[in-house]
């Protein structure tokens, strides 16, 4: 990171993040990248097809088998939410929002949480939220507690 990207992150994060975020959709929509991206992930229908779209555009921090396994079961539950604390590059979110159809809303949870705009392009989860904080903090947990309702959603 250069000089000017640490004082900006470090004095005006909130600055940094959106900065980033608008040279990420720049980056995608004047590179004609955007496009590409969706139409691959519109004709991958196989899971090692969408993971290659996920180690190629926004890569997860988990081993593959790992991840690969863990979708599997979630598949299995059929679960209506889901909640990732952690979510760091979005990898994960995108890969379980993408082959888990099951899944109606997700909450995306970390102190930075990157690729926002692509993964919410390739994936059609009918509400997300993204909730940028410590997952162990008070704060974050009553952040958590509003948008979730305190309440189990299925």
């Amino acid at each position: 990171m250069n000089t000017f990207k640490k004082i900006l992150h470090s004095h005006f994060p909130s600055v940094y993040y959106a900065l980033r975020d608008v040279y990420q959709f720049t980056r995608f929509r004047f590179e004609g990248s955007l496009q590409s991206v969706q139409l691959e992930n519109q004709q991958a229908q196989s899971d090692a097809e969408i993971y290659r779209i996920a180690e190629k555009w926004i890569p997860p921090h988990q081993v593959k088998s790992e991840i690969l396994g863990l979708i599997q079961s979630i598949r299995e539950l059929q679960p209506a939410n889901f909640v990732e604390i952690g979510t760091a590059n979005g990898g994960t979110h995108f890969l379980i929002r993408r082959m888990c159809p099951s899944i109606r809303y997700s909450v995306a949870m970390d102190i930075d949480i990157r690729n926002k705009f692509l993964i919410d392009r390739l994936t059609t989860t009918d509400k997300v939220d993204y909730l940028l904080g410590e997952s162990c903090s008070p704060a974050t947990v009553r952040k958590f507690s509003r948008i979730y309702g305190g309440e189990q959603q299925g």
